[in-house]
C-alpha cells in the first residue's frame, strides 16, 4: 500500500465511522422522542400530571443534550471531510479531473436553507425541545386548575353544610 492509499483509507474510515455514529444516535433520539411522547400522552390520559411533567422536562433536557452530541459528532465528520477534501485535491491534480473534488462541490451554497444534515437535525432538535417545553406547561396548568376546582368544591360544600 502506498502513502496515498493509507491516507485515503484513514480519512475515509474516520469519516465513515463518525457519519454512521451520527445517524445511529439520531435514530435513537427519534425513537426516544416517540417513546417519551407516548408516555406523556398516556400519563395525561390517566391524570398522572407529575409523571407527565417529568417526562416533558426530561424530553426537553434530552433534546438539548442530543443536539450538543450531534454538534460534536458533526465536527468530527467535518475533520474527516477536510482530510478527504485534501486527498481529492491531490487526486484531481494527479489525474487532471477537476470534478473529482466532490466535497468542495457539495459545500457550495444552496438557495434552500435546510440543505445539510446539521441544519435539518438542529431544526428537529429545536422543534422537539419547544414541544417538550410546551408539553411541560399542560400538566402544571392541569394541576393548578385541579387545585382551583377542588377549592371551589370545598367552598360550595362548606356553604351547603352551614
Amino acid at each position: 500500500m502506498n502513502q496515498f492509499s493509507i491516507e485515503l483509507d484513514h480519512a475515509w474510515k474516520w469519516f465513515e465511522f463518525h457519519a454512521a455514529q451520527r445517524m445511529t444516535v439520531f435514530r435513537f433520539y427519534l425513537i426516544m422522542v416517540g417513546a417519551l411522547g407516548a408516555g406523556y400522552i398516556a400519563s395525561l390520559k390517566d391524570d398522572h400530571v407529575a409523571i407527565a411533567l417529568i417526562i416533558a422536562v426530561f424530553g426537553a433536557i434530552a433534546s438539548v443534550l442530543f443536539w450538543r452530541l450531534d454538534q460534536r459528532v458533526s465536527d468530527l465528520i467535518k475533520h474527516g471531510e477536510n482530510a478527504l477534501s485534501q486527498i481529492e485535491n491531490q487526486l484531481a491534480q494527479s489525474s487532471g479531473i477537476s470534478d473529482i473534488k466532490i466535497i468542495i462541490k457539495t459545500e457550495q451554497k444552496s438557495k434552500w436553507p435546510l440543505n445539510s444534515y446539521r441544519r435539518i437535525f438542529r431544526t428537529i432538535f429545536i422543534m422537539a425541545f419547544c414541544c417538550f417545553l410546551i408539553a411541560a406547561i399542560v400538566p402544571v396548568y392541569r394541576a393548578i386548575n385541579a387545585t382551583q376546582v377542588a377549592s371551589e368544591i370545598c367552598t360550595r360544600l362548606a356553604g351547603f353544610l352551614k
